[in-house]
């Protein structure tokens, strides 16, 4: 495995406080670092890799902005 497999593929430990949206904020950093390098690999990257990582993205944005709107509900319902 390629060095830059290895570290895409690690598995994150997270505290057990840690809520939904900063897991998936998390989630979304990497995906994005993962673009990252598929861009900067001298040929401007494989173009079904780019659209599978893309699509990556807009899932977990919408998983994230799911995730805020519970999180506000909760917080203003516990107010």
């Amino acid at each position: 495995m390629r060095e830059s497999e290895e570290s895409s593929s690690a598995v994150s430990v997270r505290a057990p406080d840690t809520t939904r949206s900063q897991r998936i904020r998390e989630i979304l950093d990497d995906l994005i670092r993962q673009r990252q390098s598929l861009r900067v690999g001298g040929t401007g990257g494989d173009p079904c890799l780019l659209e599978a990582n893309r699509r990556s993205i807009v899932y977990w944005q919408t998983e994230l902005a799911q995730a805020l709107v519970a999180e506000h509900g909760s917080r203003e319902a516990a107010a």
